[in-house]
């Protein structure tokens, strides 16, 4: 993980500091997360591999659960669909994508009854990812009909009926759904440029951009570049990020090689039936080693959202 700084804070006029209150699955109806307000609004998450975990039930055993913000609603992983004896069927029609390389042919397994926050659920035709962990993904996009508050550094996550805080009134950043997957993205200032990047929590790193955007910056011309792991990308540093009302310097920024296949940039137009809509594209993410320091109040339906460094 890289150390970045906090340069200074903006004042974005009713800038208010927020602090914690005391698809491809279907689920049986969207997870209510008003319901788990009126007993308690958060619970504890468990940070670790620079990942944020929830816990599931499945029978009498516990099973780590990550949170992102994916359009896959639920996951489970290729290791626990074969602890479980889970029928993996597979599905051609859909098409699996990573940051890099082309896409994959999507797996599910039809059923699955678990226990998330004390409620007992069951998922149908749920997404099976590449690991062989016994481990789920649960997308905080399930919870789209409260308010999310995903507080990493006090590692807790909670889920307040939107009557419980007018983010309209004090929202710090601009918010908007990207245009291919849906997914939350925010508009974000890297050195001079205004970019728009998806708010990941399932990427373990600071930023990661695209190509164009890269080279637009000069990143590929950086001193001391480092190749990832991956064999693909480069990882190098941002001088200067602007998230919502905060100037960072040194973010650790990682791009692709050149001419490598990615998938990290989506286009502003979107089919719709007969229509065609403009929507955002974006042309990255912010991952956990930037979030893992901020408060992320989020109403994911209505693309409003504050941010605050804790």
């Amino acid at each position: 993980m890289t150390s970045f700084i906090i340069k200074r804070i903006f004042n974005f006029g009713k800038n208010r500091m927020i602090k914690s209150l005391t698809s491809v699955v279907a689920l049986v109806g969207l997870i209510s997360g008003a319901s788990y307000a009126q007993e308690s609004p958060c619970r504890d998450i468990d940070i670790r591999d620079n990942r944020a975990y929830v816990s599931i039930d499945i029978g009498e055993k516990q099973y780590p659960a990550m949170l992102t913000t994916s359009n896959v609603g639920m996951s489970v992983s290729r290791g626990l669909a074969k602890e479980l004896d889970l029928e993996v069927l597979r599905d051609s029609r859909v098409g699996v994508v990573g940051h890099f390389g082309e896409a994959q042919t999507g797996y599910y397994v039809q059923k699955l009854k678990f226990t998330l926050f004390g409620k007992e659920l069951e998922g149908d035709n749920l997404f099976v990812s590449n690991g062989y962990r016994s481990e789920l993904s649960v997308s905080l996009r399930l919870f789209s009909d409260s308010i999310v508050q995903l507080d990493i550094p006090k590692s807790k996550v909670c889920f307040y009926p939107r009557k419980a805080i007018d983010l309209w009134e004090i929202k710090n950043i601009r918010m908007d759904s990207d245009s291919k997957f849906g997914t939350p993205v925010v508009q974000t200032k890297l050195q001079n440029k205004h970019i728009w990047l998806k708010i990941s929590p399932e990427y373990t790193g600071g930023v990661i951009i695209d190509s164009v955007v890269a080279d637009s910056l000069g990143l590929y011309e950086q001193d001391g570049l480092k190749e990832n792991r991956d064999g693909l990308s480069w990882s190098g540093i941002l001088p200067e990020f602007t998230f919502g009302p905060y100037e960072l310097a040194n973010v650790s920024v990682s791009f692709p090689k050149k001419g490598v296949e990615e998938n990290l940039t989506t286009r502003n137009r979107t089919a719709t039936g007969t229509h065609i809509r403009s929507s955002t594209a974006s042309r990255g993410e912010i991952g956990m080693d930037v979030l893992r320091h901020f408060l992320l109040t989020m109403d994911l339906e209505k693309e409003i959202m504050h941010i605050y460094a804790e």
